[in-house]
Parts: C-alpha cells; sequence; structure tokens
C-alpha cells in the first residue's frame, strides 16, 4: 500500500470517528451531559475535549465546521486527538452511569470484584462474593454471569485444593455448571432460529409464495424440536418462543394469530417486570407487536391500552435513544388511525406535537425508522395539499437506494414518488422511474399483485371519453376486489 493510500484510509477514519462521536453526543439526554461536565470539572490537565463537547451540543453537527471552528478556538491542540479522547470519556462516564443503574452491570462488576479477590489470594471473601452472585444471577435469569460465577468458585476451589469439600459437592456444582451452560446453549440455539425467521420475512416480499412459506416453516418445525428439549418455565426461553410465533404468524400474514401470541407475550412480561432489560427492548417490540395487529384488525380502540403502556415506559426510562424509538412507536400507532379514517387535518396537528421531540432528531433513529418517518411527514403533507413540502420530505430518502434498496418500505417509498410524479404530470420521468422501480424489486424478490397492478396504472393514457375511462376503471376494481381478498397482498 502506497503512503497516500496508507493517508486516504487514515483521513477516513478519522472522519468516520468524528461521525460516531457526534451522533454519540446527540444521543445524550441532560443527565448524561451534566456528569460528562461534571467529570471534566474533576479532571487535571488541558480539557481541549470539552471545547468539542461544547461546539457539538451548540449545534455544529458539519465535520468540516466543527473542525475548523475548534481549530480557531483551540490552535495549539489536535482535533483528531480531542475527537478521540471525548469519545474514550463519554464511554468511560456512560459506562459508570450504568453501573449503578443495570442490574446486569452491576453483577458484572462484582464478578470483576471477586476476580481481583482471586488474583490476590483473598479466597474466602471471594467465594463469599461469588456465593451471592450465583444466587443474585438465578433469581434474575442470569445464566451468563452465573456461568462465569461457577467457573471462578471452580478455579478458586482448585487453588486451596477444595478445602474440606466432599466430592459429592464437587460434584454438585459441576452439575450446576453444565446445567448452566446447557440453557446458555439452548437459548442460542433458539436465538439463531429466531434470527433466521426475522431475516427471511425482512428479505421476502410481501405476498409470501409456496417457496417461502415453506421456507418459514422449515424454521417453525426446527423451533418445537428445540424447545421439546427446554425448560419452558424459564422467562427468556418463553419469550422467545412467543416471539417467533407470533413474528411467523406475521409474516404468513395471520394477524389474528400473531395477536394472540403478542397479548399472551405482554401477559408474560407483566407477570415478570423484575426481568426486564433495562432499557425494556423486547417489551417494546411487544406493544409493537401487539399494536400492528391490532392496526391490521383495525381494532383501533383496543390500541388505546397499549399506547398508554408506551406512555409509561416513556416516563420510567432515561435512555435516550430508547425514549426516542418508543415516541416514534407512539407516533405512528397515534397517526395511523387517523390516516386511515380520512382524518387529515388532525395528522397534520399530530405531526406538529411531535416536530421537536421526534420528527428533528429523525437522524438519530435507525435506518428503517428514518424511512418510516419520513414517509408518513411527506404523505401527511400530500393529503393536505402540499404537494412542495411532500415532495422534499421524500426526496430525503428517494436519493438514498444504496442504504435503502433492500428495504420493503423503500419499494412504497419510491410508489409514493410515483404518485407525486404523477401530480406533476411528467411521463418521461413517470416511466424512467417505473422501469428502475421494477427492476429494484425483481432484483431483492419479485413484484406482488398490488405492486404490479399500480404500475400498470400508473403508466397508461387515460382515454379521452367518459365511457372508456369508467369501463377502464371497473376493471381496476374487480382486480383491487381479487387483490383484497389475499391476506398477504391485504398485509402490505
Amino acid at each position: 500500500m502506497s503512503v497516500k493510500s496508507i493517508v486516504k484510509a487514515n483521513h477516513s477514519k478519522d472522519m468516520a470517528k468524528t461521525d460516531i462521536v457526534i451522533n454519540l453526543v446527540y444521543s445524550l439526554n441532560k443527565g448524561e451531559k451534566k456528569s460528562i461536565k461534571m467529570y471534566a470539572r474533576h479532571s487535571t490537565g488541558e480539557k481541549d475535549y470539552i471545547v468539542l463537547f461544547d461546539l457539538i451540543c451548540q449545534g455544529v453537527t458539519d465535520k468540516d465546521n466543527l473542525r475548523s471552528e475548534f481549530n480557531r478556538l483551540r490552535p495549539a491542540a489536535s482535533f483528531d486527538t480531542a475527537i478521540k479522547y471525548l469519545y474514550k470519556v463519554i464511554t468511560d462516564v456512560l459506562l459508570n452511569l450504568r453501573m449503578n443503574k443495570d442490574a446486569h452491570f452491576i453483577l458484572y462488576e462484582r464478578l470483576l470484584k471477586c476476580r481481583i479477590l482471586y488474583e490476590k489470594s483473598l479466597y474466602d471473601e471471594c467465594l463469599l462474593h461469588l456465593h451471592k452472585i450465583q444466587y443474585s444471577a438465578q433469581l434474575s435469569e442470569d445464566y451468563y454471569i452465573l456461568s462465569l460465577a461457577l467457573r471462578l468458585e471452580l478455579d478458586v476451589l482448585i487453588s486451596i485444593d477444595f478445602g474440606d469439600m466432599t466430592e459429592k459437592l464437587l460434584l454438585h456444582k459441576h452439575t450446576k455448571l453444565m446445567e448452566a451452560n446447557r440453557t446458555i446453549h439452548n437459548i442460542q440455539e433458539h436465538s439463531s432460529l429466531y434470527e433466521l425467521l426475522r431475516y427471511r420475512i425482512s428479505r421476502k416480499s410481501n405476498v409470501i409464495t409456496r417457496g417461502q412459506r415453506k421456507y418459514l416453516d422449515d424454521l417453525v418445525f426446527s423451533e418445537l424440536n428445540i424447545l421439546n428439549k427446554m425448560d419452558t418455565n424459564i422467562f427468556t426461553i418463553s419469550k422467545q418462543h412467543l416471539l417467533f410465533q407470533a413474528n411467523y404468524f406475521i409474516g404468513i400474514g395471520d394477524n389474528n394469530q400473531a395477536l394472540r401470541s403478542f397479548i399472551e407475550l405482554n401477559t408474560l412480561f407483566e407477570k415478570n417486570k423484575h426481568l426486564w432489560a433495562n432499557p425494556p427492548i423486547y417489551y417494546l417490540d411487544v406493544l409493537e407487536g401487539v399494536l400492528s395487529s391490532l392496526r391490521s384488525l383495525r381494532k383501533y380502540d383496543e390500541m388505546e391500552y397499549f399506547i398508554r403502556q408506551l406512555d409509561i415506559l416513556l416516563n420510567e426510562y432515561i435512555c435516550t435513544n430508547f425514549r426516542l424509538e418508543t415516541l416514534c412507536i407512539m407516533f405512528l400507532y397515534k397517526l395511523y388511525p387517523l390516516l386511515d379514517h380520512g382524518r387529515y387535518e388532525e395528522a397534520l396537528a399530530l405531526k406538529w406535537n411531535y416536530e421537536e421531540e421526534l420528527i428533528k432528531k429523525v437522524t438519530q433513529l435507525n435506518i428503517n425508522r428514518q424511512a418510516e418517518i419520513i414517509l408518513y411527514n411527506s404523505l401527511i403533507n400530500y393529503l393536505n395539499k402540499d404537494l412542495k413540502s411532500a415532495r422534499r420530505s421524500l426526496n430525503q430518502v428517494v436519493f438514498s437506494s444504496n442504504k435503502l434498496a433492500h428495504l420493503s418500505i423503500f419499494r412504497v417509498i419510491r410508489m409514493v414518488n410515483l404518485i407525486y410524479l404523477y401530480e406533476t404530470g411528467n411521463t418521461d420521468l413517470i416511466k424512467s422511474e417505473s422501469r428502475s422501480l421494477m427492476r429494484e424489486i425483481k432484483e431483492y424478490s419479485h413484484p406482488n399483485s398490488m405492486e404490479a397492478l399500480f404500475i400498470r396504472f400508473i403508466n397508461i393514457i387515460l382515454p379521452i371519453t367518459q365511457k372508456k375511462r369508467l369501463a377502464l376503471w371497473d376493471s381496476y376494481t374487480k382486480n383491487i376486489t381479487t387483490i383484497k381478498k389475499n391476506k398477504a397482498d391485504m398485509n402490505y
């Protein structure tokens, strides 16, 4: 590799680190920012990194502007060094904050202290703490910690030549360790199937073919075989099984069965609140699953309870990314009934209510969520007769095909864009975009009935006479009626 290539590669890494730090700062809540300021006040030496931190907090987020502004304020300091040190400070502070609040982190910290006691030959003290950790790990069903604690205890016992321990007790400890490892293995095996299911569903077209159905059914049989050898009284295993079932039913378009599984999941979570992660990401998935199923079944009144549960999560957890994700789900499921019932002015008012805390922070969401929010922001503008704003909003993702092409929602975005082009009467661009969209759909799967019908319709030249127009519309109405009877098409 040439010197020029090495310099270019290092520059790219520095630019990527700058992006990461900017996003990291923007993800911090007020308490976390205050903790970083306090850390800076109590530390000694030059604090160039805090100048950088303040600039980002003040809204200087363009990388080039950030570098030039920092260099103006700190001409003798290195921007790249300050970025790296700020990254270290933020992650260290966040880790210390989590140590004090998250049960999983607390157990890991206590286990690390036991490792220090073991290395310093303070065996009795080490064993005392290990037994407490094992008890806490069993209560919280944290089998990874339990396995590590049991293994360290056996290492300690070897160091003291097993003390006055009987062989029976030693074998019992071996059995406990093997059971913990077996549970971890079963959970991991089941997780692999669930992840494969989610991946296959995300990559299939919205209309499921017979081959794709078999592709999912194979995973169901494997899941049942694994489940037969697992202890279903363990919360994590029950949770994963119900998540697997619910997502499978969504994948095949059976929303009634999916709803039953999600309701059962919700009951399981509400009964085991002491076992929730912090923040409860899986419970958020459950609430979204319930809301999605209820919306598909048009049971809008029943959605209210679960939207209130989202509001409770917002009040109980301060993690910025989690709160933003929760706000996103809450906004969408308040919005859907308004759009479904044609209450477009209320939808616009709802959008403005979420403008500051969600829509302006859309870049902090994952790419799929960004696409969702931008799409619905655009649709709200369009349905309120503001085509210019609608097109401007949608262009943020229409020209990001490399990042979004694999997402099913991107196909919807491009079809909505075709509607906007149709409104402008640009027939050449409509034809070009339609061909491009069909190529892209075929590359990742195949067009479903709704997509094929829509693209065919958007490209026709309407007849001049009213009689021929009505005849054409009748033929399309028959096709739409047929599509409505197809569960998978209506799940689009």
